[in-house]
């Protein structure tokens, strides 16, 4: 059985970056909102355009997560979309 953690990225180029600590923190650089998924209600992401399949195969997870509260979690099951996406603005280009 394969199992594969994939996702859609896109690059940004010239962003700022500040050094804390060693590590390399991007200066905030555009207005997306909720990007750290800490609003939602159950598993629904606030403020964000679209979720697919809320809380069958999109979630938020308060267990697994890097920092504050909260994570989003997509589970591939029987090759059903699961995605969330907005839109933003950013003074950088991607």
């Amino acid at each position: 059985m394969l199992v594969a953690n994939l996702t859609t990225g896109y690059p940004i180029e010239q962003q700022e970056l500040k050094a804390t600590n060693g590590e390399l923190i991007p200066i905030k650089s555009s207005n997306l909102v909720n990007g750290d998924f800490e609003n939602f209600d159950g598993n629904n992401v606030l403020q964000w355009k679209s979720q697919d399949a809320v809380g069958e195969r999109t979630f938020i997870d308060t267990t697994i997560k890097k920092s504050g509260n909260a994570s989003f979690r997509a589970e591939a099951i029987n090759n059903e979309s699961s995605r969330i996406f907005t839109v933003f603005k950013s003074s950088y280009k991607f």
